[in-house]
């Protein structure tokens, strides 16, 4: 079902947006889709009768009606009806209008009808038939035909005595009174007028209980008002106490911090000259082991010196035995030679 949005519209759009939909409606009517129509015209007139535009709100509702008698649908037509009589009665009352009296009886017509189809319906909720026999009413008794106003007004009170709707009661019991008063019967027109005033009386009542409600609720108002400054001021309260409680933890941490920071001082202090008295003894250590070190070291080079004066001498030794050897084969005879060598003598 298609809905019109228009409540927060510009002039200018608003008029797009009508233009559109009016688009639609007369496209739905020209493919015979009366169901669619029937809903659309029903919101064309709705938008247009909030508009105050009666004569278009006026052609809208009728077109709904007679689209959705075509669909059957009963609710929406009486709806319509009703909506359709509403806009007539509204001009009827509008100052200088020349044909009033014929503009009335169509309005009591269509509320007429309204009502009909409403009691052939099952309403879950009868107000539209409530409010369809008020207007019907009303447009009898402006038209002088009491007699035709009788009907729907006793309807429309016996449903709202019922429902507890008193304000509808009260309406239809006060035009009834008018009924009964012009018709002459003052008997029926003073039971009337007693129900008007037992409403009156609830009205008054209820009035005076919606002051007193009013004036209750603007006490507890008050006080609510104070216990929040109260509870405003515990609240704030609180938020100091919990402001000098964070203090003092601060100050307490910042005082273990310190202690801390002198702790670590003086453990540095601490592992400051410890570590100058193992550097010291890495010291002494270190300088005893570079002079065993250079002794070593020396040491390994006088016997290195030595041993290549030996080797020197062997060389020396080896090559006078050589120079030996080579003199005694020279000068002796090579057994006799060899012989002398062995045993020393030959």
């Amino acid at each position: 079902m298609i809905q019109l949005m228009w409540g927060n519209a510009s002039g200018q759009d608003l008029d797009e947006d009508v233009s559109y939909y009016i688009n639609i409606y007369n496209d739905h009517k020209l493919s015979a889709n009366f169901i669619e129509a029937a809903h659309l015209a029903y919101r064309l007139g709705n938008f247009y009768d909030q508009e105050l535009k009666n004569d278009i709100s006026k052609k809208y509702f009728q077109e709904s009606a007679g689209y959705a008698r075509e669909s059957g649908i009963t609710i929406l037509e009486a709806e319509a009806l009703y909506r359709l009589a509403n806009v007539l009665s509204r001009m009827a009352n509008l100052p200088g209008e020349s044909k009033r009296t014929s503009i009335l009886r169509e309005a009591a017509k269509n509320a007429r009808e309204s009502r009909l189809l409403y009691l052939k319906s099952d309403l879950e909720n009868p107000l539209p038939l409530v409010e369809a026999c008020l207007l019907e009413g009303e447009a009898n008794i402006s038209l002088d035909r009491s007699s035709q106003a009788i009907a729907p007004l006793q309807t429309a009170l016996d449903i709202a005595q019922k429902r507890g709707w008193k304000e509808q009661a009260n309406e239809a019991a006060e035009s009834l009174f008018e009924v009964y008063t012009n018709m002459g019967e003052n008997a029926k027109a003073e039971i009337y007028a007693g129900l008007i005033r037992e409403y009156d009386a609830y009205f008054n009542a209820k009035d005076s209980l919606d002051i007193v409600t009013s004036q209750k609720n603007e006490l507890e108002q008050v006080n609510i008002q104070k216990e929040g400054i109260i509870k405003a001021k515990d609240s704030e309260l609180k938020d100091k106490e919990a402001q000098i409680l964070l203090k003092d933890r601060d100050m307490r941490i910042k005082e273990q911090e310190r202690q801390l920071a002198l702790q670590d001082l003086e453990s540095e202090a601490r592992d400051k000259r410890f570590l100058l008295h193992i550097l010291m003894v890495v010291g002494v250590f270190s300088l005893a082991l570079l002079v065993s070190i250079i002794l070593v070291v020396r040491s390994r080079r006088l016997l290195k010196l030595k041993n290549e004066k030996i080797m020197e001498q062997q060389k020396q030794i080896i090559e006078e035995k050589r120079r030996s050897d080579t003199l005694l084969h020279n000068i002796l005879p090579a057994p006799v030679a060899t012989e002398l060598k062995q045993n020393g003598k030959a």
